[in-house]
């Protein structure tokens, strides 16, 4: 019973991983960079939050439309709000 050896990752797969290492490698950077500016790390969530919104919620029209304008809402309370400025 001898088995063949094989091939643990195709040069297409190799690339996609090197890729999603890159990707993980500055992720970690702009997280690392923002994490002590309050400020800074809830933009960056909205701005995730409204990437999310946009692409890949299932939902019609009306109610991505709802969201969006409750996300912006809720930023902009924070970005105006005193205590947002210590937190």
């Amino acid at each position: 019973m001898t088995s063949e050896p094989q091939e643990i990752v195709s040069g297409k797969s190799l690339a996609a991983k090197s890729s999603e290492v890159d990707f993980a490698i500055v992720l970690s950077r702009v997280i690392a960079s923002i994490e002590n500016d309050p400020a800074q790390l809830r933009s960056a969530v909205y701005e995730l939050a409204r990437i999310k919104l946009r692409t890949e919620l299932s939902i019609n029209v009306s109610e991505k439309r709802d969201l969006a304008l409750a996300l912006e809402s809720r930023s902009s309370v924070l970005r105006l709000s005193p205590r947002s400025m210590t937190t």
